[in-house]
């Protein structure tokens, strides 16, 4: 950054308008600000920094004390730079918050001025405090901080780059070497380092809620250790493999519980089906003996009925010879029967044939007529496809041109407004014109008037004189005494009162009228702008046409415009329907192709169909003839209805006689069966013992409760052994991750804790501070190229590599080597005058390496505010000698100071003059 021009007004101590050409200085060398103390030399420095980032310079002055106490209270404050960056050309303006006085026709008012500020360069202008700080930055690479510590070195802040800590050192070469991507990786590893932390500490829980879940019998020998784990303070140090083999113990033990148990039950079982077939015994012989009784009384009852059975039966068998007659004709009918049949079946499958033959052939006239209907309109989208080929070619273009309509309508909607602008400010001007004529008739009648008087005024002196005159006074004329015809004042002359308020309209109307002009030439100047400024869009829009003539054609312009924007749209919606319809009819004949084969295999599949069952039909035909001349009856219906009745009648009779039979045979049956349980029951009584029916069902009772029981633990064990084995995989899979997510974070945190400067017994160096190292390291070599020659070799700067740091960040400390004795110690321990040429030393080495540095800060100037008068003799003149060799290398550098020495050297100087009431102003000497 390089100042041009800076211009100061009612700013600090100086009360009007004061410009600094800094251009004058030259584009590097040395120049000296100087002046008695309070004159203002900071309050430059201040200007500059306020102008590029809306602070002072130094850390003493708030923006409440910028506003000039010396300034008129009409006087407006503000800073305007003029300064050069990277071979562009930018100039910023910024005022503060202030309190002035504007004369109004009513009288003076007091008036808030809001801070404001604007940066412009050659074609953008940037207004607002917010968005001007933005640009700045982007600008500089730099923020106020980084530029007093590199660029702008305040009066009070000279020391802050030398004593600053690590922490502060990266803040500053983070931006100016942009290491900050560095910092963001150390950030995303100590977030992921952390976030593995967390997931250890997840498992760990999944891990302790698991082991509380985990049921256990309080009996069992396994819930002694069991508990142990659970009443660990810290989850961290359980055994997670111990605990597994644990939960596989009761595991084991519940099925090994579940097998007992099921023994158990198995022998009870066995013991209840002896219990259950002795109670089976028992209530078996009680019932045999009421079953003896009722067969006894069945038996008696039975026997009667067998001698009227043996009666029907005799009656039935003596009708045989009817029956074999009926089963003749049955015979002779159901020889024919399928014959009937096969007459009736073949007619029902020519009735089916025929109808058959109908739904096909109706089938394949529909058919046909779909194949002939799909043909055609699949030739008709062809033919359409065909003409859709160029679908879409004129939609970029089309789009293209509607947007350059667009923009035209934009461009000439601005133009027409400001046409507009233009036209009421013409009106403006011919009204200030008209103010500026009556204003100067009005002072032209004055001034004839003031004349006239005047004129008169003197034309009456003699008599006006005369009338003073005395006889034996000398007349102050002619020295006469004597006055023997003196002049006498005619009845008009104006008295001097009269005179003095006609000279005193003619000023105001004089002063009324320059007014009016002035006005009317600033309105000019405006309108003659802003009309140059227009014809030259004119030219650019219009071809060339003059502003008189745009009111009538740019309506027109506007509206055809639009018209085509439309028209534009319309075809561009055209395109888009024609690429949809071309899309669809890629997707739809291919689909419709592929119905249209399938529609003719089965037109030629009906076909086939057809023929053959005509030919079916015929051999049916035939058929139906051939079995209808051998038969009886109409149908088989008919046949089928005789031959039923000759069977019912035979079959009746033959039922008849069969049970009649059966009945006398199953009685006989039943009567020997029952006389044969009867022996059998009374053998059973006599051969069974005795048995206690009221004990077995008491030992019953007790094993099916026992059952019970053991039924019931065996399925506690079952749900405890089921609820353990899902536990047990939850608890080996968080192991497994937990141990997969412990080795990651054992190398993560390694890792995050290097790239963070935590390793235990090592210098607390962040990764960033570590690349920023070697940036450091050359920023101290260059600077040791200053400080050993201002210093007579004696001091040398180190990066301090000291161990046991402690929890405080290193890396970017910075010591002295002090030659003369051997000892390295702090920057801190220098004198005053020691630590202003250490730290004009590191500023030189910073400024040239981030000079070297690609894609770094431009420094093409140095701002230092003094700190000399800390320097011996000989100090000073080396200060100055490498002060003159950095200005000799394109950089040009500004010293405030006191110091006659510098003055004396130093041959371009801004001197700043205070003045007891209106403030200070500045002056260039640049030849001393």
């Amino acid at each position: 950054m390089r100042p041009i021009k800076l211009t100061i007004s009612a700013f600090g101590p100086y009360a009007g308008k004061v410009v600094v050409d800094f251009e004058q200085l030259g584009k590097n060398g040395l120049y000296l600000i100087s002046g008695e103390t309070g004159a203002g030399k900071t309050s430059i420095f201040d200007a500059v920094s306020f102008a590029l980032f809306g602070v002072a310079s130094g850390t003493n002055r708030d923006k409440s004390m910028l506003r000039s106490s010396y300034a008129d209270p009409t006087a407006i404050t503000y800073v305007e730079l003029v300064f050069e960056y990277d071979g562009k050309i930018y100039t910023i303006s910024r005022n503060p918050k202030y309190t002035y006085t504007k004369e109004y026709k009513t009288g003076a008012k007091s008036q808030n001025k809001e801070a404001a500020a604007e940066l412009s360069s050659l074609h953008t202008v940037v207004t607002g405090i917010t968005n001007v700080d933005e640009e700045i930055r982007k600008i500089l690479k730099v923020d106020r901080n980084e530029f007093a510590q590199i660029v702008m070195i305040a009066q009070g802040d000279f020391l802050n780059l030398l004593n600053a800590s690590t922490d502060d050192r990266m803040k500053i070469f983070r931006k100016i070497f942009k290491t900050e991507y560095f910092e963001i990786l150390t950030e995303r590893i100590k977030t992921d380092a952390k976030e593995l932390k967390g997931n250890i500490d997840i498992l760990l829980q999944i891990i302790k809620e698991n082991l509380d879940n985990i049921t256990c019998p309080a009996e069992s020998t396994l819930a002694p250790e069991l508990q142990e784990q659970r009443n660990l303070t810290d989850i961290r140090l359980l055994d997670v493999l111990k605990l597994i083999a644990l939960l596989e113990q009761l595991v084991k033990a519940d099925k090994d519980a579940e097998e007992q148990l099921k023994e158990k039950i198995e022998h009870i079982e066995e013991k209840l089906t002896a219990v259950n077939a002795d109670i089976a015994k028992a209530e078996h012989f009680e019932k045999i003996k009421l079953d003896l009784a009722a067969t006894e009384r069945t038996l008696s009852a039975e026997k009667a009925t067998l001698a009227s059975l043996q009666t029907i039966y005799d009656q039935k068998k003596a009708n045989e010879p009817v029956q074999t007659g009926l089963i003749a004709q049955i015979s002779s009918l159901e020889i024919l029967m399928p014959d009937y049949k096969t007459r009736d079946d073949k007619k029902a499958e020519l009735a089916l044939t025929s109808k058959e033959i109908t739904s096909k052939q109706a089938e394949l006239k529909k058919a046909e007529k779909s194949l002939s209907d799909d043909s055609k309109l699949i030739e008709t989208l062809k033919t359409e496809r065909v003409t859709l080929d160029d679908a879409g070619v004129l939609k970029s273009q089309l789009t293209v041109d509607r947007q350059k309509q667009e923009k035209q309508v934009k461009e000439l909607t601005e133009l027409k407004q400001e046409y507009h602008d233009l036209e009421t400010q013409k009106q403006k001007l011919s009204q200030k014109q008209k103010d500026y004529q009556a204003a100067n008739e009005a002072y032209q009648d004055k001034l004839a008037l003031y004349e006239s008087l005047h004129k008169s005024y003197l034309d009456e002196q003699a008599g006006i004189l005369a009338s003073t005159l005395a006889e034996g006074v000398p007349c102050p004329v002619c020295g006469s005494v004597s006055h023997p015809k003196p002049a006498c004042v005619t009845a008009k002359a104006p008295t001097k009162q009269q005179l003095k308020r006609a000279e005193e309209e003619k000023q105001a109307a004089e002063k009324a009228r320059d007014e009016a002009s002035q006005a009317a030439n600033t309105l000019k100047g405006q309108v003659g702008k802003a009309e140059a400024d227009l014809q030259k869009k004119i030219a650019v829009l219009l071809n060339g046409q003059s502003v008189q003539d745009l009111s009538a054609h740019l309506d027109t312009m506007i509206s055809d415009r639009a018209t085509a924007i439309r028209k534009l749209g319309t075809q561009i919606q055209h395109e888009d329907d024609r690429i949809k319809r071309k899309s669809e009819l890629d997707q739809n004949i291919p689909v419709k192709e592929k119905n249209l084969l399938d529609l003719q295999k089965k037109t030629s599949t009906l076909q086939q169909s057809i023929a053959s069952l005509q030919a079916q039909q015929a051999a049916l035909e035939k058929g139906i003839q051939e079995h209808s001349a051998k038969l009886v009856h109409p149908n088989e219906a008919a046949a089928q209805k005789e031959l039923d009745n000759l069977k019912a009648q035979k079959e009746k009779m033959q039922n008849d006689l069969v049970k009649a039979q059966k009945d006398w045979q199953a009685k006989q049956k039943t009567v020997v069966g029952l006389e044969g349980q009867i022996a059998g029951l009374n053998k059973q009584i006599s051969d069974a013992s005795p048995i206690d029916l009221e004990k077995l069902q008491n030992e019953k009772s007790n094993l099916t409760a026992n059952k019970k029981l053991l039924t019931e633990q065996k399925e506690a064990v079952i749900t405890r052994r089921a609820h353990n084995n899902d536990i047990l995989p939850k608890i080996r899979k968080a192991n497994h991750d937990y141990s997969e997510a412990t080795e990651r974070y054992i190398w993560m945190d390694s890792l995050n804790r290097t790239m963070n400067g935590g390793l235990n017994k090592k210098d607390k160096i962040e990764f960033e501070a570590y690349i920023q190292m070697s940036y450091f390291d050359k920023i101290i070599q260059r600077a040791n190229i200053r400080l050993l020659d201002m210093t007579d070799n004696q001091y040398e700067f180190k990066r301090r590599s000291t161990e046991g740091s402690g929890n405080s960040k290193s890396g970017l400390d910075l010591d002295v080597i002090d030659h003369y004795n051997g000892t390295e110690r702090s920057v801190r321990s220098l004198s005053g005058g020691e630590s202003f040429k250490a730290a004009l030393s590191l500023a030189f080495g910073l400024s040239d390496e981030i000079q070297a540095s690609a894609g770094g800060v431009r420094l093409d100037s140095l701002f230092i505010d003094e700190g000399f008068g800390s320097l011996d003799e000989n100090s000073l003149q080396q200060a100055l000698k490498v002060l003159m060799t950095m200005a000799d290398a394109q950089r040009l550098v500004g010293i405030i100071s006191h110091v006659t020495e510098l003055k004396n050297r130093i041959g371009k100087q801004i001197v700043v003059t205070k003045t007891p009431t209106n403030g200070s102003c500045v002056t260039l000497e640049l030849d001393i």
